[in-house]
């Protein structure tokens, strides 16, 4: 029985670092400021430029970048606040 919760303790270890660690790399700002402009692009049909993007968890899930810039054909609209 001791063996028992042993292996389940150490299972469910794992499975903690195993989930934080996938969810430190999925949140890297590299991707998520892919994702942004990505996302931004194909909702507006303009091409979109953030400098950079920023992941906010709590008190309410949001993701933020600073100085977005949307190009509409000859049109660029810059704005300094931040793009939610």
């Amino acid at each position: 029985m001791k063996r028992l919760l042993l292996i389940a303790g150490v299972l469910a270890v794992l499975s903690a670092i195993g989930a934080a660690t996938w969810f430190v790399w999925a949140l890297r700002p590299e991707r998520v400021r892919e994702h942004l402009i990505t996302a931004v692009s194909n909702r507006f049909a303009a091409r979109v430029d953030v400098d950079s993007a920023n992941v906010a968890i709590y008190p309410r899930p949001a993701i933020e970048g600073p100085d977005c810039a949307f190009n509409y054909g000859t049109r660029t609209l810059s704005y300094r606040r931040w793009c939610r």
